[in-house]
């Protein structure tokens, strides 16, 4: 199939209307919000844990949206549109498995479902977030430093609905961590919190804001938060609802009243002033809200100041548009506008069913809206629940956007198995050089023969190719909070690059297990896995064998106390990557990655952070070692 776009161009800043498209938007002016309450996790004595929500948070959407969505999956039937790309060794020629590493068992049971989210900093400190509660831990010391409650780590603000759909990222830049979560589930309790760390340690002092989830005339609240970074900016978005009252089987129409976007100067949060931003509504396709706006965060590090949005037609049964957005500036730059483009897919999306799991019931797999992505040498790759086409079963479409060019062509790939059924997936980056095109998705998988668990899947697209599906966590139960033929699912997962370990990814998912229990409720849970990936092609790097060939290398002084230079020849531009490792493999700083020039280069740095003992420092490129060195750290 011929691929297909349509650039649509906007008008004006704060209204802007596309031509012929009817493309439209609202922009407030600068905005700022009063200066934070500061709190120390560590400080926290007393945890109540107190959660209202805590069975089951708001579905996402409403509940009459979640009717609605039921009468839709009704009709879902095998299309026979596209082909499934198979995970079970069907492939004709598959990528090798992305590589387990550490991985335990996550956060205490919280809320249904899960909402798993993480983020980890450079020092391996991580953050594990789901509905009611918190996790920090130490990974390099193997330890849980703490877990406290979304209500208790909040409790300072005084907003006393209860608090769901938490959120967590890392700031590679800045080396600080963001959270949001959100307050209520009415116009008159909605509120959104927002949390910046001071320092890389989650332990430390965090900046609190809160801004009211009312924010369409008062009568609205706000659902789903998906958030991103960039360098000089910190993106959320979210949909506003109002009060899930209208009955019939339209009221879902009614009840959704747009997406919304906001850009904060993160720098005004990390630093606990008053925070500044803007918001955008009222932005309509065809005079049609565009629904679940996912911001797009750098693949290898943050972006900017422009970003871009991915969102679909997430409750159609087949369809091939998705909508491509970008902010051009930022929030205070008078010349930024909002542009949206269609982009055209080669693969349709739909739908999925609800997946059927051990003991006759269903796990809801909500609707197709995109769930993750980045975007990486100008190609957005993003993730989201689809029907499978020859099976109506549910599985992952992975797309991806090239937007370099203004062209927005689109291209996809559904991964499904025949005997289990996928859904909320994420996506990370995991190249190591410039035009590396490579991920690690991650997801949830179920069937009727199989308690839930989690998988992953390594993708090359230097080659095309998927490979077959590893196991990261087997489940041991059905799920079953508080009876009921559809269970929670979801509603979305975490994955993020590890980014000072190029091609190493940090997961969390969900997975079923039996605990014994009096009370029926807390028997078949739904818990939370944690778990490092690796790439395939990453583990060349972690050689500690000294290699001259093809390029000559020097290193003086060897044995050093200070400063370390090497020399080494290239025969062409190159795009390498220089890291230090351990004898034991054991990575212990990348450096730099970066194009060497034809001939002589040198590299230098000093040892002054590094206790005495052998290193090896490694020169790599897109074919493996070009070069390494041991290097030797005198008593200082």
């Amino acid at each position: 199939m011929m691929l297909r776009y349509l650039l649509v161009s906007m008008a004006t800043l704060f209204v802007g209307q596309a031509f012929g498209q009817g493309f439209s938007y609202e922009a407030s002016e600068p905005k700022a919000i009063a200066p934070p309450v500061t709190i120390s996790p560590r400080n926290i004595t007393q945890h109540w844990n107190a959660n209202l929500q805590n069975l089951e948070a708001p579905a996402p959407g409403g509940s009459s949206y979640q009717s609605f969505l039921l009468r839709q999956k009704q009709n879902v039937k095998p299309t026979g549109v596209g082909s499934t790309t198979l995970t079970n060794g069907t492939n004709k020629s598959v990528a090798d498995q992305p590589i387990l590493g550490q991985n335990f068992d996550g956060n205490a049971p919280g809320g249904a479902p899960n909402d798993n989210d993480m983020a980890i900093s450079n020092g391996g400190k991580l953050i594990s977030v789901i509905n009611s509660n918190i996790s920090m831990y130490d990974v390099i010391g193997d330890s849980l430093l703490l877990t406290i409650s979304l209500d208790d780590f909040a409790d300072t603000l005084g907003i006393t609905a209860g608090m769901y759909d938490p959120r967590a990222a890392y700031d590679p830049k800045q080396d600080r961590f963001i959270m949001v979560w959100l307050s209520g589930n009415t116009y008159a309790t909605s509120n959104i919190v927002l949390a910046f760390s001071q320092t890389n340690n989650p332990l430390d002092d965090w900046n609190l804001y809160s801004i009211p989830g009312n924010m369409l005339d008062g009568l609205t609240w706000t659902d789903y938060p998906m958030i991103a970074i960039t360098d000089d900016e910190f993106i959320l978005t979210g949909n506003a609802l109002i009060n899930d009252t209208i009955g019939g089987n339209d009221s879902w129409k009614f009840l959704f009243k747009e997406s919304l976007i906001w850009q904060f100067d993160k720098n005004s949060g990390y630093q606990g002033d008053s925070l500044r931003f803007k918001f955008y509504t009222n932005i309509r396709y065809d005079s049609k809200p565009i629904r679940n706006l996912c911001p797009i965060q750098g693949g290898s590090t943050t972006q900017g100041p422009a970003f871009y949005l991915v969102s679909d037609r997430n409750f159609d049964i087949v369809n091939d548009t998705f909508f491509v957005l970008k902010v051009t500036g930022r929030y205070n730059d008078p010349t930024t506008t909002v542009q949206v483009n269609l982009a055209i897919t080669d693969l349709p999306y739909g739908v999925p069913p609800d997946a059927k799991q051990p003991g006759g019931t269903f796990l809801q797999t909500n609707d197709c809206r995109v769930l993750d992505g980045y975007i990486e040498e100008g190609i957005i790759h993003f993730v989201g629940n689809t029907v499978l086409p020859d099976s109506a079963r549910s599985g992952v479409y992975h797309g991806r956007i090239a937007v370099w060019d203004n062209s927005f062509a689109c291209t996809g790939h559904i991964i499904g198995q025949h005997d289990l059924e996928f859904g909320y997936p994420a996506i990370s980056y995991t190249g190591k050089y410039r035009y590396d095109d490579e991920a690690i998705i991650s997801f949830n998988y179920v069937s009727e023969d199989t308690f839930p668990g989690i998988s992953s899947v390594f993708y090359n697209g230097n080659t095309g190719e998927y490979s077959d599906r590893l196991t990261v966590k087997l489940g041991t139960s059905r799920i079953n909070r508080g009876g009921g033929a559809n269970q929670r699912w979801g509603d979305y997962s975490g994955n993020q690059p590890k980014y000072d370990q190029p091609g190493t990814v940090w997961i969390s998912g969900y997975y079923g297990e039996f605990r014994s229990s009096p009370i029926p409720s807390n028997r078949n849970l739904n818990l939370t896995w944690l778990a490092e990936l690796t790439s395939p092609d990453n583990t060349s790097a972690v050689s500690v064998n000294e290699v001259d060939a093809p390029a000559q290398v020097k290193a003086y002084p060897n044995p050093s106390s200070d400063m370390v230079y090497i020399d080494f020849e290239s025969p062409e531009d190159k795009w390498v990557e220089i890291a230090l490792y351990g004898l034991n493999g054991q990575l212990v700083k990348t450096f730099i990655r970066d194009e060497v020039k034809p001939g002589a280069n040198q590299f230098s740095f000093s040892v002054s952070p590094l206790a005495a003992g052998i290193y090896v420092l490694n020169i790599t490129g897109s074919n493996g070692i070009v070069a390494s060195k041991k290097i030797v750290v005198g008593a200082k």
